[in-house]
């Protein structure tokens, strides 16, 4: 058997360790944790912090120790990693293309509880034909607020997707996100309020002619470590996805000032 000399002991020397290998200051990152579960739960929201920024199951265990519900991933192989280290419960904020991924995705949900996310009648009709009707896998709608890079539009738009979702025998119609990465540089924190209300309130019009419509919408999901400080203080929302403030690397301090700076 070899030897795994990645493993590295307490005391090793910085010019012993290869590259490239994240280094965190443990009472910092573990402070980071607590105070981002703790606004959270102070608002009433779920906390599924996104895993991009680490990709570690390591990591993603101590956030889910430390209250977290789950993770967001940005692909399937993150939630594939995740899901074989035994975390259960994985949002796939980015839709998934191809025959290939969605057999894989069909492969990940016996042993986990995925959520994927769609913005088309085209992703819904891939879903549906490639999933077996005896496992649904929880879909989500992305709606555009503002981001202008993926999502339908706010409103019927989104009702319409979501009736396909919703007579699909695959599929389970789990509720919303978006994301306002648009207004994370927005200078002056009474502008950077307001554009964040006005974007997120997209969402919550969205919920509630869901609601209209006879459909429940059990998720409204958003946030960035950039602006969930003033994100999770708004109406409609059940959870927040921001994951890179456990590190709170020096662009997020100096650019954003977010609570635990």
């Amino acid at each position: 058997r070899m030897t795994d000399l990645n493993q590295l002991a307490p005391g090793t020397s910085r010019e012993d360790i290869d590259t490239p290998c994240l280094l965190i200051d443990l009472d910092v990152f573990e402070s980071n944790v607590r105070k981002m579960s703790a606004y959270c739960a102070e608002h009433g929201l779920a906390w599924r912090p996104h895993a991009k920024c680490h990709k570690s199951p390591d990591i993603a265990r101590e956030v889910i120790a430390a209250g977290a519900i789950g993770l967001t991933c940005a692909k399937l192989g993150e939630a594939e990693v995740m899901a074989a280290a035994g975390v259960k419960d994985l949002l796939i904020a980015n839709p998934l293309v191809g025959g290939l991924k969605l057999r894989r995705l069909a492969a990940l949900r016996k042993i986990a509880d995925p959520i994927v996310v769609v913005d088309h009648s085209d992703h819904v009709d891939a879903l549906s034909a490639t999933l077996p009707p005896e496992r649904p896998v929880r879909t989500m709608i992305e709606v555009d607020i503002g981001m202008s890079r993926c999502g339908v539009e706010p409103g019927q738009a989104a009702v319409e997707l979501a009736r396909l979702i919703d007579g699909s025998a695959s599929l389970e119609f789990a509720g919303i996100m978006g994301y306002e990465g648009h207004l994370l540089r927005v200078e002056g924190p009474g502008e950077k309020e307001k554009a964040i209300a006005e974007s997120i309130g997209l969402l919550a019009v969205t919920k509630q002619a869901l609601l209209q419509a006879g459909l429940p919408c059990p998720i409204v999901s958003a946030g960035g470590t950039g602006s969930y400080e003033i994100t999770a203080r708004q109406p409609a929302l059940t959870e927040i996805q921001a994951g890179g403030g456990i590190f709170m690397d020096l662009m997020y301090r100096e650019r954003y000032e977010p609570p635990h700076a």
